[in-house]
């Protein structure tokens, strides 16, 4: 039995490159299911901040163009002191 030697078993190319295919095509499944899941939580996300940005909105007794015309005082403020063209470091605006 010593002069019996295993076969070696060849692959041929064409079958590692289907097997390599195989295994591409099956992490790309994965990965695009993930990326759709990833859009439907964010959506999800989204539509929250949407709700708690617009719901006080709603509920409050300003007409619309008051609130679309109505400005924080410190924002006001800030305005004012951009209009002589001076830099405000309170905030950004």
């Amino acid at each position: 039995m010593e002069n019996a030697r295993r076969k070696r078993r060849t692959i041929s190319i064409d079958d590692r490159v289907a097997a390599a295919k195989a295994k591409v095509e099956k992490i790309k499944f994965r990965y695009d299911r993930a990326i759709a899941e990833l859009r439907k939580v964010m959506d999800e996300r989204d539509e929250c901040r949407k709700r708690e940005l617009l719901d006080p909105i709603g509920k409050s007794k300003r007409t619309y163009e008051e609130s679309r015309n109505w400005r924080a005082p410190q924002q006001q403020a800030c305005l004012l002191i951009w209009s002589s063209f001076k830099a405000c470091t309170k905030c950004k605006y």
